[in-house]
């Protein structure tokens, strides 16, 4: 996984998470980024509140 910054933009590509999945295309602003080893953590804060399929 690269590395990130606060305050760098990303763009969902691809998100296979279940319990709150985001729309392929989701934009968002890096607030953090733990780049531990055995627990990396990247904090969003997206740009629009984005809907579950449910």
């Amino acid at each position: 996984m690269p590395e990130f910054t606060p305050g760098d933009r990303i763009r969902v590509r691809q998100c296979t998470d279940e319990h709150d999945p985001l729309p392929t295309g989701a934009t968002g602003t890096v607030t953090h980024w733990n780049p531990h080893p055995q627990l990396r953590q990247l904090g969003v804060a997206w740009d629009a509140q984005h809907a579950t399929s449910g």
